[in-house]
């Protein structure tokens, strides 16, 4: 009920992803979207939609591709699908072959009595019952590889069935990818690129930066004109003010509907953050459920938030990480000079450089920081939380 004192209906801070149902609080990426526009006219296979977390991938990306779906450019699945590390080729497939299999008869339910697609859900089902039992029987990753001749089988059965459907660009199949290291298996990454082969089927890849160099397979066949990067920046403070106000406007109960935090609050955080959507949002939800029991006037301005934000964090970080004196110390130069070397954070902490060394390790594996390489030297950034807590 907390939503309801400021005359809304839910939460406007939500993390929830653009949906096919929420096309109206998308906002700005007008440059990336007509990006995206070209590049699929122009018949790109694979697409790589690339950021930092938080900054809206995925709503980009589903916006794309859901209007692209309105316009009968390409049909494309309800169902997210996210991977997580290691990567499993027959995992893989097992959650693509489900979000297209349940998406299918969702908006073409004619397609139910077409015998081509009951083979399709006939020859799909096999196939997962021969990944499950490879998942119980055996304990190596070898098995990937057994069933890529089934699956391509099955990918160019869904190419000829959505061939039949009137989209002009067949079938386009977007997944989120975790954050990669230089660790992929060949035998996904060989597997998958045969996939990208087969016509009619578009792939939009979403992730970390580099995220196309880590999946690459050189010896795929497939040409660098049939690849594409669009690279995915923050939105600007004035396009996030412009996605806050159609979020209050969607989920007004009231005429009198407010924004429960200012806008100095809100640009605050995104200078914090570097325009991280993800936590804005977290952070946003959060002081305004600290408030909630407080006679406040009708916004929260940064004098009453800012204060509290930092309380939280401090107590946040201490309770969850349980840092060392060291650590903390290592938090605050870092937060007041944005960006040090171990060596010149050592001189600073008066402390051994092994020892300032295994305090960066530890705050990074938290998050606290994070680092660059740039030339000989490791740089060390503190996140937005460490920022908040220790300004």
């Amino acid at each position: 009920m907390i939503w309801r004192r400021w005359g809304l209906k839910d939460n406007p801070y939500s993390l929830n992803e653009i949906n096919e149902t929420t096309f109206d609080l998308f906002a700005g990426r007008g440059p990336e979207v007509k990006s995206l526009q070209n590049i699929f006219a122009g018949n790109k296979r694979v697409i790589f939609l690339e950021g930092d977390t938080g900054v809206g991938k995925t709503s980009l990306g589903n916006y794309w591709r859901y209007s692209s779906m309105q316009k009968r450019f390409c049909f494309t699945p309800y169902a997210e699908i996210c991977l997580d590390q290691p990567l499993n080729f027959n995992f893989f497939i097992c959650r693509v072959l489900e979000a297209i299999s349940w998406s299918l008869p969702q908006n073409h339910p004619f397609i139910s009595r077409d015998v081509e697609f009951k083979v399709y859900q006939k020859k799909s089902k096999e196939l997962f019952e021969q990944i499950k039992l490879s998942f119980v029987r055996e304990t190596s990753s070898d098995s990937e590889d057994c069933y890529a001749d089934n699956v391509k089988e099955l990918f160019i059965r869904l190419s000829q069935i959505l061939s039949k459907l009137s989209y002009e660009y067949g079938l386009l199949i977007q997944v989120s990818f975790p954050e990669l290291d230089n660790s992929v298996k060949s035998i996904f990454q060989e597997n998958l690129w045969k996939l990208f082969a087969i016509e009619g089927i578009r792939w939009l890849l979403i992730g970390e930066p580099m995220l196309g160099e880590r999946l690459y397979y050189h010896n795929s066949g497939i040409l660098p004109d049939d690849l594409h990067k669009v690279s995915t920046k923050p939105l600007e403070i004035t396009q996030l003010h412009e996605l806050l106000m159609r979020r209050k406007d969607y989920l007004a109960l009231t005429q009198n509907a407010t924004l429960p935090l200012a806008s100095d609050v809100i640009e605050h955080l995104y200078l914090l953050s570097a325009g991280n959507l993800k936590k804005i949002f977290q952070v946003s939800e959060k002081i305004t459920a600290l408030l909630e029991t407080y006679d406040l006037p009708s916004g929260i301005n940064l004098e009453i938030a800012k204060p509290l934000i930092t309380q939280y964090f401090q107590d946040e970080i201490r309770r969850r990480w349980n840092i060392s004196q060291t650590s903390a110390e290592i938090l605050g130069f870092l937060v007041k000079e944005d960006g040090l070397s171990p060596g010149a954070i050592a001189q600073r902490v008066r402390k051994l450089r092994p020892n300032v060394s295994r305090n960066l390790m530890h705050l990074k594996q938290t998050n606290l920081v994070r680092m660059e390489i740039k030339g000989r030297n490791r740089i060390y950034y503190p996140s937005m939380e460490a920022k908040i807590a220790f300004s």
